[in-house]
């Protein structure tokens, strides 16, 4: 009995240590010109699972934040990611305001050229005829709401 009050005495010490020794992580992710919040921008704590996205008022909260020097991942899309390095200290809260700064994302031009086959065989049929006016695919006329 007194062997199994021992061991109770260790593992609520150990886990009340944990416990005690762990933190939250909260603040708000902005626009570095106009100061509006993002909203849905991602806050992730590098090298671990933990993380959350900005609300409507581009606030964030992770909570169970243990002790220690971390990295802190913020990315939101049009805006450059930014990689911020914080540490813990006791328990209780800390607070990290940060602004994130637009990026310009370019992309380049596709066209799209498309035609049925059944269409494509038609008017080259057309064309290299001399007596056919028009011609209209099977694959168009099956598309034609008339059941005849």
């Amino acid at each position: 009995m007194r062997n199994i009050s021992a061991k109770l005495m260790i593992v609520l010490l150990i886990s009340s240590v944990s416990i005690f020794g762990q933190t939250t992580l909260l603040g708000i992710v902005t626009d570095s010109l106009s100061q509006e919040a993002l909203i849905g921008a991602s806050v992730v704590i590098v090298g671990t699972s933990q993380g959350a996205a900005t609300n409507l008022a581009g606030e964030y909260q992770i909570p169970n934040i243990t002790e220690g020097i971390h990295k802190i991942r913020l990315s939101y899309v049009g805006y450059r990611t930014k990689i911020i390095d914080f540490s813990f200290k006791g328990s209780g809260s800390m607070q990290l305001f940060i602004q994130l700064s637009a990026e310009r994302i370019e992309g380049r031009t596709i066209e799209v050229r498309a035609q049925a086959q059944g269409q494509l065989s038609a008017i080259n049929e057309q064309l290299s005829s001399n007596k056919i006016v028009n011609i209209v695919s099977a694959d168009k006329m099956k598309e034609l709401p008339d059941a005849n």
